[in-house]
């Protein structure tokens, strides 16, 4: 079936879509005319918002608790239900977070919503979110272009 007619029937827009057959997850087949077509038997899983938030220390507990206030409240102004928030205490340069791990590493996971990209990781940001099968969201981005329009 045709792009439009899939998103219509799964209640998505057809940029998320596309954004799904572009990073492999629905199975689709383009024809020659460029058009893509949605194989039938192709399915949406439910949307899972997850938020991430780090801190380096304990020692800064209240800048956690601003960060989750404001990571929870972004979701909830663009209407996503947040169904996991995990917290954790770690540098972002160490690649041993267990938390952050089991969160990439759970298929649940539609949607990763973090405050800012270091919040995820100092390096390798860009592989995380190449890798990653849920869609990463990185708030100051989007709050930063949408001042600039």
């Amino acid at each position: 079936m045709k792009v439009s007619e899939f998103a219509r029937q799964n209640s998505v827009s057809k940029m998320t879509v596309y954004r799904m057959v572009k990073k492999g997850l629905l199975p689709h087949r383009i024809l020659p005319t460029g058009t893509i077509v949605i194989l039938d038997d192709a399915l949406i899983k439910p949307e899972h918002t997850a938020v991430y938030c780090r801190v380096s220390s304990t020692n800064e507990k209240g800048a956690l608790d601003l960060q989750v206030e404001r990571a929870v409240s972004f979701c909830n102004a663009r209407g996503w239900g947040v169904d996991q928030l995990v917290i954790e205490y770690g540098l972002g340069t160490d690649d041993k977070r267990l938390a952050l791990g089991k969160l990439l590493g759970d298929e649940r996971v539609t949607r990763l919503v973090v405050e800012r990209r270091d919040r995820l990781a100092l390096p390798g940001f860009n592989y995380i979110s190449i890798l990653a099968e849920a869609e990463i969201v990185v708030i100051n981005e989007l709050a930063g272009s949408e001042d600039a329009s």
